[in-house]
């Protein structure tokens, strides 16, 4: 899983670099129905861009 998130974190991070700001970021499919695991690691060391824990508890699925 480390590779893997390092490498989420290096394409948010280098998409961000070329953006005035970062709005959400936003996980779809298997890993933003059913991985928090995950996303908390991608995001736990983009703080730099805003980006904050607590995303265990925000799943939400699309009728």
């Amino acid at each position: 899983m480390d590779v893997f998130t390092h490498h989420c974190r290096k394409g948010v991070a280098a998409m961000a670099a070329s953006l005035d700001r970062l709005d959400a970021l936003v996980f779809t499919g298997e890993i933003g129905e059913d991985q928090p695991e995950v996303r908390e690691e991608v995001c736990a060391r983009l703080s730099a861009l805003g980006l904050t824990g607590g995303l265990r508890g925000g799943r939400r699925r699309m009728p």
